[in-house]
């Protein structure tokens, strides 16, 4: 199964280790899930992690974060972003979800945004909470 998170799942899974999210990033580590990146996910991921409500509040050092944005860089399922798309026309920056998810061929997008969440798909590929996606997905399967 090929899955991609929103950034802010990225960022939940760094900050909060025993998390739903950090539990799908182990899911990928162990090989179990597939995760698919693009650059503009990379790039939204160190621009909101290195704000210092964040990276200070959380206590993350710079080394912490390099070695998480190398595991994506050089593990996850990396598409060029080659494409774009308007599917979120109320937070236009949620689009890059949505264009790695195509371009990924997903199965799902985990995201906790509001925006895409009351989606609740898009062309086929469902967006569930982090939550939704371990119990349906994981432990049903």
């Amino acid at each position: 199964m090929r899955v991609v998170l929103d950034t802010n799942q990225h960022i939940s899974a760094i900050i909060r280790p025993n998390g739903h999210p950090a539990q799908i990033v182990k899911l990928w580590r162990i090989g179990l899930i597939e995760l698919a990146i693009s650059p503009f996910i990379l790039e939204e991921f160190e621009g909101v992690v290195h704000r210092p409500r964040i990276q200070e509040k959380n206590n993350l050092s710079d080394a912490d974060i390099a070695e998480y944005l190398e595991v994506l860089r050089t593990a996850a399922v990396l598409v060029p972003g080659a494409i774009t798309v308007n599917a979120v026309p109320d937070d236009p920056d949620d689009n890059i979800i949505i264009a790695c998810a195509i371009e990924a061929e997903v199965d799902v997008i985990i995201s906790g945004d509001q925006h895409l969440l009351s989606l609740g798909s898009y062309q086929g590929i469902p967006i569930v909470k982090a939550a939704d996606f371990l119990s349906s997905y994981i432990l049903t399967d």
